[in-house]
């Protein structure tokens, strides 16, 4: 027996207990009525562009919560839509002279996401830290350093030279030679004739170009104080013409590639590609050296990359209704009893019918109705590069049985059984090639394929394959989501089952007949949403114009406009 002590000793721990559980289930809920605030109000915040507050309340219920892959997605997703809203907002004040608080806007979104890299150029354009290219000039002075250039070439010093009537040819440039204190050359094969010659307000460059195009010559630099003029023919520019070697390397494309842009513009000396260190060795004159040096930082850059985030939902929906009368099996029997344990003849002519057994099917009536829906929701999200194939695969291989008939023996027909199974691809199926606009807009060629099981088959049937299937092409912009809706389809299935004849009766065939009715309606919505991660890079340098001389003789110059503003 237990005592009253044991008694209440006993029925205070199980209060104990009752109250440890109930506190349990009070902290569970209020634990997610917790979560779930700050993830409500972490959105409403969001959606009016209060980012800093949202992201407050999203790190609080990421700290309740720290395994949780969807709340590690939203604030990755608000961390990158605030940075672009900043930058956005920069490029405005940009725009209204407001060079301050543009600076202040970028700094902003790089807060909320470090590899904004447009963000991040266009603050470095405005602290005067440049775009990392080179100008013609400068390209120019790192080749010349130490190959004995005469500096009167890169002076600006007006010169004039006016021959009204006919001199010597050889006595022009000694003229010029004594302007630019230099000393002037004549090659053995150089043909020296009378002219006339009229130039004003003009540099040194710029008239020994203008005698030598006029008067079909050619000239050579020898060292910083010596030019010789050769006539313009190939053997000069073999015995004259000045080479460099420059090794350019390259990032963002293949050196081959690369070759075979430069050498449809201009032919080099040499040009090698380099496989192990992805670069071009090229080997030529300073202009031309000068000139595919532009065009190696042309080809050079570095490609667009964007985020593409996809949501499919499937929804299955099905109807069955079942009523009516139904019998067990719709037939009548009859056996002869202990049958199954034999009889002999002559006890078959004493049979009564007491000895006979009659089977009759059994009434069911049916009243049946169910629902049943059925939601597949895929969210892939995945980064890609510009103009390159983004494939996505969401499913499982299933094996599919295949039976081919072969002959037993040789000569023989094709009677012998032989099965296989060929794996076959179900779920969901995507490729994306995305193509990122200068206008921030992206057009993506969209591939979707949905195959799924809707009859599992049997021992002989194998089972049956359902398939939906898009191709497009959709041009959003940045952050913009397009849908694909309607992919809809439905299927109505009736049935009866009855007693032959009363089942046709008007009245009689309420009572002896059963039916059934299936409604099946599938919809598929499919949103996708491009987020442009870096722009392709152009700078300022790729939207300028140059002239490169004539095709006797390469010259690398900005174009300005006008033959007036050529530096």
């Amino acid at each position: 027996m237990i005592d009253e002590n044991t008694r209440i000793k006993m029925s205070l721990q199980n209060n104990v207990k009752s109250i440890f559980i109930l506190l349990s289930v009070f902290l569970i809920i209020l634990f997610n009525g917790c979560v779930k605030s700050h993830i409500k109000t972490a959105k409403d915040l969001s959606s009016n562009k209060h980012y800093e507050e949202a992201l407050g309340h999203y790190l609080k219920a990421l700290k309740s919560n720290p395994e949780s892959i969807e709340l590690k997605i939203d604030v990755d997703r608000l961390l990158k839509e605030a940075s672009q809203y900043y930058y956005y907002l920069g490029m405005e004040q940009e725009k209204m002279r407001k060079p301050e608080m543009a600076v202040f806007l970028y700094q902003k979104s790089l807060e909320f996401d470090p590899a904004n890299n447009s963000s991040r150029k266009a603050l470095s354009l405005l602290i005067n830290l440049g775009d990392n290219t080179k100008s013609i000039d400068q390209i120019k002075k790192e080749m010349e350093i130490n190959v004995g250039y005469p500096e009167v070439l890169n002076a600006k010093d007006p010169v004039d030279l006016i021959f009204k009537h006919k001199v010597s040819l050889m006595k022009i440039f000694e003229v010029l030679a004594k302007t630019g204190n230099v000393n002037i050359l004549f090659d053995s094969g150089f043909r020296d004739r009378k002219v006339t010659f009229s130039l004003k307000q003009s540099s040194f460059h710029k008239a020994l170009e203008r005698l030598c195009m006029m008067f079909k010559c050619d000239f050579y630099i020898l060292d910083n104080q010596n030019i010789i003029i050769t006539p313009d023919s190939g053997d000069s520019q073999k015995r004259y013409k000045r080479l460099m070697m420059k090794n350019l390397y390259f990032s963002n494309v293949e050196a081959q590639e690369a070759k075979q842009v430069i050498e449809s513009i201009i032919r080099p000396e040499k040009l090698i590609v380099n496989k192990k260190t992805n670069s071009l060795i090229v080997t030529d004159s300073i202009q031309n050296i000068a000139l595919i040096e532009k065009l190696s930082q042309f080809i050079d850059k570095r490609d667009g990359e964007v985020e593409i985030e996809v949501e499919i939902m499937e929804v299955d929906r099905k109807k069955l209704k079942e009523y009516g009368t139904e019998l067990s099996s719709y037939q009548i029997g009859a056996e002869i009893d202990g049958f199954s344990e034999g009889k002999r003849l002559n006890n078959l002519f004493y049979l009564g019918a007491d000895d006979i057994i009659l089977s009759l099917p059994k009434v069911v009536w049916k009243f049946f109705s169910s629902i049943t829906n059925t939601k597949i929701l895929a969210r892939p999200r995945i980064r890609g590069l510009d103009r390159e194939k983004i494939e996505i695969r969401l499913g499982e291989k299933r094996p599919i049985l295949r039976t081919t008939f072969v002959p037993v023996s040789s000569g023989g027909q094709d009677q012998q059984p032989i099965s296989a199974y060929d794996m076959k691809d179900v779920g969901i199926f995507i490729t994306i090639t995305p193509t990122i606009h200068h206008n921030r807009e992206v057009t993506l060629e969209l591939n979707f394929e949905l195959t799924y099981v809707t009859d599992l088959g049997g021992a002989y049937m194998p089972p049956t394959l359902g398939n939906r299937k898009i191709s497009t092409k959709l041009r959003l912009m940045d952050g913009e989501t397009g849908i694909i809706a309607g992919l809809t389809r439905g299927s109505t299935t009736e049935g009866s089952d009855g007693i032959p004849l009363l089942s046709s009766i008007p009245i009689l065939k309420e009572v002896f007949s059963s039916r059934s009715k299936t409604k099946e309606r599938t919809d598929i919505l499919i949103s996708i949403t491009p987020r442009i991660l870096r722009m392709p890079e152009i700078t300022r340098s790729d939207l300028e114009v140059y002239l490169i001389g004539t095709h006797r003789k390469v010259e690398l110059k900005k174009w300005k406009g006008s033959n007036k503003n050529i530096e």
